[in-house]
């Protein structure tokens, strides 16, 4: 009951961090950046965001609930 609740509270917080993350995109005039760049972006430009777990775990859902607009791709260094 109470991880519904939190999904539902985090879905109702989406649109704003969608409106972010767009205006990010444009600034930077990028198609692509890693996770850790975006989430630095989110949490520096908006100081009311500075739980980088919730960050993170919103964007997680943003790429389950609207996969054509945002994924995620592991990358591998050698």
């Amino acid at each position: 009951m109470i991880e519904a609740k939190r999904r539902q509270q985090m879905i109702a917080c989406l649109p704003k961090l969608f409106g972010m993350i767009h205006l990010i995109f444009e600034s930077m005039k990028r198609p692509v950046m890693t996770e850790q760049e975006l989430m630095y972006k989110i949490i520096v430009n908006h100081p009311d965001r500075v739980d980088k777990g919730e960050v993170g775990e919103q964007l997680k859902l943003l790429q389950e609930l609207v996969p054509d607009w945002i994924s995620g791709k592991n990358v591998i260094q050698w």
